[in-house]
Formats: C-alpha cells, sequence, structure tokens
C-alpha cells in the first residue's frame, strides 16, 4: 500500500503494505507453484492432519504481528491497519480475489471521454453500524475531511495531485467544499480529476477515499480519537470490531446486512493475534492456537522439510531500504548515502539472515508493477541495474571516505543509530547490518534502537533518526506509488532529501497523457533517486507463511496483504 511496513515475524501477515512477479519461485515441497507472481495467492495443501488449526468450527485466529498503528482510514499510512480496515470498510470500489477493482458500494459508474470526470451511481439500501444509510454525503464528507488541514494526514500531498483543488484546500489556501467531489443527489457521486489517471478506480478502494459517516465522525470525536477504539468508528463493510484488547488481539464478526453476505465473508469472526515473536507464533500454530502464521526463512525450511503444513509464497511489493536523514553530518554527503548501501553483502543478507527467495533490489520500484506496455515487471527490467550490489567493499570504502572528506569528517566522526521495529527478525537484521558496516566499511559507532510500529512511525515523521531500516509496499498497480514518495515536503519523505527536479519528472509524469513518454519520465525519477540515494534499495521481499488444514482461499498479493472476505473453513 501502499503504505509504510512493519518489519515483524519477517512481516507475518501485514496489505496491501501491498507482491510481485519476477523472483525466482520455491520449488520445495509446499510452496505455491505462482507464489512469486502478481497475483493473490493460496497456501497449497500439504500432509493434513497435523496442524488442524483452531478448534472455532466458524472462526479464524491468525496473526497479525503488531497493534494496528492508525485504524482512521483518513489518516492512517500502514498495511496493518489496512489488513483490519478493508475487512470492516468499503469504498466505492475494492479489490476481487485477483486484486481487481471492482464495484463495492457503487453499482454503476461511467468514465468522460477526457478521462477527468468519473460518475459513479451508487447501490441503495445500504447502512452504517450506527444505522444511517450509506448515501453519497458519506463520499463528500469523508473526502473533505480527508483534505482538511485540520487532518493533517501523510497522503494528503499524494492524491492531492489526482482531484481538482484538493492541493489548495489541505495546504488551507482554499476551502475543502471546492475539491473536485460534488453529490447531485442521494446516490450519485462525480470526482473531478486534474490529469487523466488510468489507475483511479483502484485508488478509490484507498482507505483515504473510505466514505465517512459525519454523524458517526462527529459522534466518536472526530479526527482526535475516531478510530482508537472499537466503540470509535462506524463501519460499512463485511464485518465489524467486536472486540479489541490492544496489544494483544482484536476480533471481527461478520456484518449479516453486507450487501454481498451470501457470497462474501463465509467466515463468522476472524480473530487477529499480535504476536511479534517467530518462535511463539510458531508454538501457537502447533498447538492449534492460530490459523495462520508468517514464517521466518528457517522456519520455512523446517517446515518444507516436515512436509505436513500448507505452505504459500508471494514477492508481495514489499521494497526494504535504508532510509537515510539527509539532515545528519555525515549522510548528508550522497556518496557517503551510497557507500552504506554498497556495504551490505546482499547474497550473504539473503542466505543467511532472511533465508528465502528474496532477492537484491536494482532500483526502487518492484517488479510487481505494471509498465506502460501493461506488462507486469516491465518498468523494472526498463529500469536496468541502478544499485550497486556487487559487494565490492574496498571500492564502497573508498566512496564512504571521499564523501566524509568532503564534509571534513573521518569514519571514526560518523555516528548512525539504525531506527527499527520491535522483533526478533529485526534484531537479527540490523546486528547483520551492524557487522556488515564495521567489518567491510569500518565503522564502529552504529547502534539500533528498536521501536513499537507506531514508535517507529512517529520518530520517522519526526526526523529523530539517522538511518531507518524501512518498507514501503503499494497502493495502486503503477510506478508513481513508489516514486512519488521522494517529492520536496510529501507526507512519507522523512528524509529531508529535497530535489527541484526530481520533482519536476514526478508532476510532468502526472500531467502526461502518453503512457510511453510519461514512463520515461518516471524512470528518470526512478535513476534519480538511485544516484543521490536518499533511500537505499536493498531487497525485494518474498514472505513465507502457513496455514491450518481447515483455512482456505485467504487472498495474499501485493496489492492486499492479507483479505479473508474469500476464504473459508473447510
Amino acid at each position: 500500500m501502499k503504505k509504510a511496513l512493519a518489519l515483524v515475524l519477517a512481516l507475518t501477515l501485514s496489505l496491501s503494505l501491498v507482491a510481485c512477479g519476477g523472483g525466482a519461485s520455491s520449488s520445495a515441497a509446499g510452496s505455491t507453484a505462482s507464489g512469486t507472481t502478481s497475483g493473490s495467492t493460496t497456501a497449497e495443501p500439504a500432509g493434513a492432519g497435523l496442524y488442524p488449526g483452531t478448534a472455532d468450527p466458524e472462526g479464524i485466529t491468525v496473526n497479525l504481528a503488531s497493534e494496528p498503528p492508525d485504524m482512521n482510514p483518513l489518516t492512517t499510512t500502514d498495511s496493518t491497519s489496512m489488513n483490519v480496515l478493508r475487512h470492516i470498510y468499503q469504498g466505492m470500489m475494492y479489490l476481487d480475489a485477483e486484486d481487481n477493482a471492482v464495484p463495492g458500494v457503487a453499482e454503476s459508474y461511467e468514465v468522460s471521454e477526457d478521462g477527468l470526470t468519473y460518475t459513479f451511481k451508487l447501490k441503495e439500501g445500504l447502512t452504517w453500524s450506527n444505522g444511517e444509510p450509506v448515501t453519497s454525503a458519506d463520499f463528500v464528507f469523508g473526502l473533505r475531511t480527508f483534505f482538511s488541514p485540520e487532518t493533517a494526514g501523510d497522503y494528503q500531498s499524494t492524491w492531492a495531485t489526482l482531484i481538482q483543488g484538493a492541493e489548495a484546500a489541505y495546504k488551507g489556501q482554499a476551502p475543502v467544499e471546492e475539491i473536485g467531489i460534488e453529490a447531485p443527489d442521494e446516490y450519485t457521486v462525480v470526482y473531478h480529476l486534474n490529469n487523466p489517471a488510468p489507475y483511479f478506480l483502484s485508488v478509490l478502494a484507498f482507505p483515504s477515499f473510505f466514505p465517512m459517516n459525519e454523524k458517526g465522525w462527529n459522534d466518536c470525536g472526530g479526527v482526535e480519537t475516531y478510530g482508537t477504539e472499537a466503540d470509535k468508528m462506524v463501519t460499512n463493510g463485511a464485518y465489524t470490531i467486536s472486540e479489541w484488547l490492544h496489544q494483544d488481539h482484536l476480533t471481527l464478526t461478520k456484518n449479516d446486512s453486507y450487501w454481498n453476505a451470501a457470497e462474501e465473508a463465509q467466515i463468522k469472526t476472524i480473530t487477529f493475534r499480535m504476536i511479534d515473536d517467530t518462535n511463539t507464533a510458531m508454538n501457537g500454530f502447533m498447538t492449534g492456537e492460530l490459523d495462520m502464521i508468517g514464517l521466518s526463512g528457517q522456519q520455512k525450511v523446517d517446515l518444507e522439510t516436515e512436509g505436513a503444513a500448507k505452505l504459500g509464497q508471494y514477492l508481495d511489493g514489499g521494497v526494504w531500504y535504508f532510509e537515510y536523514n539527509v539532515t545528519q553530518p555525515g549522510l548528508n554527503n550522497a556518496k557517503v548515502r551510497k557507500a552504506l548501501t554498497m556495504g551490505i553483502d546482499i547474497p550473504s543478507l539473503m542466505e543467511n539472515v532472511v533465508k528465502n527467495d528474496s532477492v537484491a533490489a536494482n532500483c526502487f520500484t518492484p517488479p510487481c508493477v505494471k509498465g506502460a506496455d501493461g506488462e507486469t515487471g516491465s518498468f523494472n527490467a526498463a529500469a536496468g541495474d541502478l544499485i550497486d550490489h556487487s559487494s565490492d567493499f574496498e571500492a564502497a570504502k573508498a566512496l564512504l571516505e571521499e564523501g566524509l572528506a568532503e564534509e571534513g569528517m573521518t569514519v571514526d566522526d560518523l555516528e548512525i543509530t539504525i531506527l527499527t521495529d520491535t522483533g526478533d527478525t529485526a534484531a537479527t537484521q540490523c546486528a547483520f547490518y551492524q557487522e556488515q558496516w564495521r567489518t567491510n566499511l569500518g565503522i564502529e559507532n552504529v547502534n539500533v534502537d528498536q521501536q513499537e510500529f507506531q514508535s517507529r512511525l512517529d520518530k520517522m515523521s519526526n526526523h529523530d533518526f539517522s538511518v531507518v531500516f524501512a518498507g514501503w509496499s503499494c497502493d495502486y498497480n503503477d510506478p508513481n506509488s513508489y516514486l512519488d514518495l521522494w517529492i520536496t515536503g510529501g507526507g512519507n519523505n522523512h528524509t529531508g532529501w529535497s530535489n527541484a527536479e526530481y520533482d519536476e519528472l514526478i508532476n510532468a509524469a502526472a500531467q502526461e497523457p502518453d503512457a510511453a513518454a510519461r514512463e520515461e519520465l518516471l524512470l528518470a525519477a526512478d535513476k534519480m533517486v538511485c544516484e543521490e540515494q536518499p533511500v537505499g534499495p536493498l531487497y525485494y521481499r518474498v514472505r513465507d507463511y502457513a496455514c491450518s488444514d481447515k483455512l482456505e482461499g485467504a487472498v495474499r498479493s501485493a496489492f492486499q496483504d492479507m483479505n479473508f472476505l474469500y476464504a473459508s473453513i473447510v
């Protein structure tokens, strides 16, 4: 998503976070043959009977891995929260099991010839959890509230490029009533775009564009408290939150009033656990307390050898990277940043730490994304090898010393603290990076700061870090979903990096109607990110997971980290 990712349980079950084609799929027993395609995957059956799962015949329990940091759809940025939100809310569109945008609250829609006006007719008879009807006013109120200066969401700058008048509104330069959305009648919504956006239907499935019941929003305290507790939100999706014990579990119960309840949401209850230790989660799976867990590399190997679990694998669209605070002495130099990225032995990281089929990043945009030709992976292939992962550590050390000398520093002056998530997976990876920089580059002053996911996001937003080991996944299937992160002042650009030429490339791409010409602009942007490296791409993540025998049909993809709308209990 689309989305900041948390590195817990090998990022076990976190969206859309949201993947991909191009990686080598595992051929070991139990993994999916299509595990590294851009489509969704489900776990393949193996030796049935050893892991029957939880005892509840109508419910499942899965590991979410961490507390959802932000359950307010209008401010959320992370895939963990979105894994819950997609079950309890529904937008104008939503994603089916193959990641296609299909009508949700919408009954039908029309697009103008110039691609700038989208007109939707809504389904009638839908209701909110507070009993109020879902109408066009909810979409207008939701989007106006999203672009309100008081909301101050990180995605405002991202989506403002799409909607007419939105930039002036969220910056407080014009009233939100002037943004490009209107409701001609109770069940019609019209969006007015700045430029044609072929991915706009998919964007409407994103939480920022969810409808919001005005009465519910106000009753729940508005932006300050909305979404902080189970009784502080009003929902319209296939499920409702029946229980939320923070830092422990969150339970969803099927909404029998959901418009497609007969076809979807066949599982009556879904309980999300928040276990950030891989061994604890594995024990829960083995003892029948969990029906789905994410796997560390070694756990995947062990279960493959055993051959008794239903295993799944997919390249999830997550690009993992070092995010550098370019305002810190030393890190303000591009040569230093590039040297730090070069100083990691990626083959050793994959073999000895990650231990799965994750692949080295050749640029910032992963191979799950479609290019201008509509083919998955073609953009990534056109970008080519923009990151030096050659393991030439002598060259990396020389570049580091050259960059530090330009700043009047030596390697002994460089102090780095790696900000990361809690959990054993994050600790193991960052210990590896510490040792790599010490051994390969001679940097002794490297520390690790492990924080709960929300705290990590807060420190990033406040620029309270030197280096973050971070991840991002796509919000929609287009390179812009990754590349517009790094525009000057962007809500998700925590680096402090600003480049007017880069901003112009992203702005020009947003206005370019020709697909091939637009792709050339975005390719140039990816190249610039990799040359200046406010972020240092390391690898594209493959995720492995295990399901109990009772669970079938869970969707895991680049664009939906977890979706149980189409799952069932055997």
